[in-house]
This record gives structure tokens, C-alpha cells and sequence, in this order.
């Protein structure tokens, strides 16, 4: 059973986005340790540079190294994720569980981005995610 697991894994992982990375000479990105940089030069963000939707309104869309254009999907999920995390807040106040579904729905906009470009979901969010999950299921922070 586990053979033929491992069989079923190496196909769908030589035909999806890790076949990609590798055939691209590089390893799949870290999203966790990896700072923010630019897709097109790789210029490192300073923190001003990377301030929810007023650096891009700052930088009028583009690199300040490189000037490329910088994809208006940024603003649109960080604006996403405001609209969001006002809607958590409003619903649970100041408590626990409101700090615990924002982290749930912050991984989960992560998450629904790579997956709708790359059809691939990292452990580096779901496994995390899972034992959040279950903690807080465990500590009763999960009842509205």
C-alpha cells in the first residue's frame, strides 16, 4: 500500500509546480524565512517598502529598484485581508478566539492566492494551520 502511494506521489509531483521549480534550477519558495522582494529584480523590501497598500499607492505600482510593475494583486489581497480582518474583529471583539480566527483567516487568504496561481498548497501553511486547529478546538476557543 505505501509502494503504491509513493508511486501515485512521484507522478503528481514530477507533473506539478515542485516538477516546475526544479526544471526552473530552484528549490520551491520559503514562505516563511524568505523576506519580501521584488519578482523581477530581487531587491529586498525595506519595511517601508512593504506597508499594506499605501506602499504600493507610494511607490505608484512599481519596484523602487528595477521600476517593474508590481501586480495589482498585492493591494488587492492586502485590502482583502483588512476588509477580513475588520469582519473577524467586528464579529468576536477583543477576545482569544477572535486572535485565533485571524490567524486562521490570514493563512487561509495566503493559502486560497498560491493555490488559485499554483495549484499547490505548502506545509509551511497547512501544517501549522492543522495543529492551530486542533489546539484551539482542544482549548474551547473555537465556539463562537
Amino acid at each position: 500500500l505505501f509502494h503504491r502511494w509513493a508511486e501515485d506521489a512521484r507522478e503528481v509531483l514530477a507533473t506539478g509546480a515542485a516538477a516546475e521549480a526544479a526544471d526552473a534550477g530552484k528549490p520551491p519558495p520559503d514562505l516563511v524565512f524568505t523576506r519580501s522582494h521584488c519578482p523581477a529584480c530581487g531587491h529586498q523590501l525595506r519595511w517601508w517598502e512593504n506597508v499594506p497598500l499605501a506602499s504600493w499607492l507610494a511607490l505608484r505600482g512599481r519596484c523602487s529598484a528595477c521600476r517593474t510593475p508590481i501586480s495589482v494583486q498585492y493591494p488587492l489581497v492586502e485590502a482583502l485581508t483588512a476588509v477580513l480582518t475588520v469582519a473577524v474583529v467586528w464579529r468576536y471583539g477583543l477576545t482569544w478566539t477572535t486572535v485565533v480566527a485571524l490567524v486562521f483567516t490570514w493563512t487561509l487568504v495566503a493559502a486560497a492566492v498560491i493555490d488559485l496561481r499554483t495549484q499547490y498548497l505548502f506545509d509551511e501553511l497547512t501544517l501549522p494551520l492543522l495543529w492551530l486547529g486542533l489546539l484551539a478546538a482542544a482549548a474551547g476557543l473555537t465556539r463562537p
